[in-house]
């Protein structure tokens, strides 16, 4: 089911681009589209995402600290999926959490999950800038105050996509 929504995401994405390019073509009024970022996250953990400027977007769990300080930027609770993962915790802790950033800086991006209860979890990352989309994704396995973390380098003047790193996937 997880592989299904990455991919119906990433598939989303690339019939946007597709269209704008294929509208540059044209000699219809281009289409611009707004640079953003989306990162998901399903299931028993928070996330907090800090840009290469500082500034953080999130919730810790563990220290009760709330972030918003990159600019624009906001998290929220999505719908999730509670078919997923193995929490034996109330309901409210297997919900998604969404955070969207516009205009992403190029540079290096802080990830951390903080674990809220005994599970796996989904982390995607989508970015559109410069015309070009990056992506990645990670499937991992928390417990109760347990952090992950994680890096990724966004250099939009080069066509290479984002690569997630951290020391859970080595």
């Amino acid at each position: 089911m997880k592989k299904n929504v990455a991919i119906l995401l990433l598939s989303i994405m690339a019939i946007v681009v597709a269209y704008v390019k294929y509208n540059a073509k044209s000699n219809s009024s281009p289409v611009e589209l707004q640079e953003y970022m989306h990162v998901y996250l399903d299931n028993n953990a928070e996330i907090v995402i800090t840009d290469p400027n500082g500034g953080k977007l999130g919730v810790n769990p563990i220290t009760g600290e709330k972030f918003k300080t990159i600019p624009g930027g906001y998290d929220y609770t999505g719908i999730g999926n509670p078919d997923v993962g193995t929490s034996t915790e109330p309901q409210e802790y297997r919900t998604g959490r969404e955070i969207y950033t516009p205009k992403p800086l190029d540079g290096e991006f802080k990830i951390e999950v903080f674990g809220i209860t005994t599970g796996s979890y989904f982390l995607s990352i989508n970015i559109l800038k410069n015309s070009g989309v990056y992506r990645d994704f990670v499937n991992g396995k928390t417990e109760k105050d347990k952090t992950d973390t994680y890096y990724f380098t966004l250099d939009s003047t080069k066509a290479d996509n984002i690569q997630v790193r951290g020391e859970t996937l080595k």
